[in-house]
């Protein structure tokens, strides 16, 4: 749970200025099938019972890592694949989807896990990140959002001070940014709990 969250507090800041200055599809749709291949290689790996606290601490901190700099892409991408007038509804629809997606996902786990095993469990997992992967491979996004942006390491460092900036500068949003990232760090290790509440 720790390596898990430690991605979002150390880039969470500044995903958004990475996804803004490179290729959205590109971000989404690697960072869909590098997830999927590591699902799969730590399915493989406990199967040979070659798998070890390290190698899934490693594992959980690129999975983390690429999650967080894909969600700003795939924000990103929303208000232009989809036409103004209906980017409400779109909203509201992806939101209902995603927890309806994750309540399924949580009993589906739960049920997998005690019909099958683990394997079976974290196998699905992988296989959710390759429909992804074609999913968004297959989609036409306009170039609009595709232009590359310089990536010079000196743009990115400015982008971040302007970010730390607007942050410290802003109360509102510094105290929201505090709380959150409290909130996160107390209520994740109730994470570890919900496979046994599906169970």
């Amino acid at each position: 749970v720790a390596f898990n969250g430690l991605p979002a507090i150390v880039l969470g800041l500044f995903s958004g200025i990475i996804a803004d200055r490179y290729d959205k599809k590109k971000i989404m749709v690697r960072s869909d099938l590098i997830r999927a291949l590591i699902v799969v290689l730590v399915c493989v790996l406990h199967i040979i019972n070659a798998l070890n606290i390290f190698i899934l601490i490693g594992a959980t901190l690129v999975i983390s890592t690429l999650e967080i700099l894909s969600n700003p892409a795939r924000r990103a991408v929303l208000p232009v694949i989809i036409e103004k007038e209906h980017l409400l509804k779109a909203n509201s629809r992806l939101s209902s989807g995603k927890l309806i997606a994750q309540l399924i996902g949580l009993s589906m786990a739960g049920l997998i896990i005690n019909t099958f095993d683990l394997v079976a469990a974290v196998a699905v997992d992988a296989l959710t990140f390759f429909v992804s992967y074609l999913l968004i491979g297959a989609m036409e996004i306009p170039s609009v959002i595709q232009d590359k942006v310089s990536m010079s390491a000196l743009l990115i460092i400015k982008d971040i001070k302007q970010t730390i900036k607007i942050l410290v500068g802003e109360w509102t949003i510094l105290k929201t940014t505090v709380i959150a990232t409290f909130v996160n760090l107390f209520i994740g290790p109730f994470n570890l709990l919900i496979l046994q509440y599906c169970k």
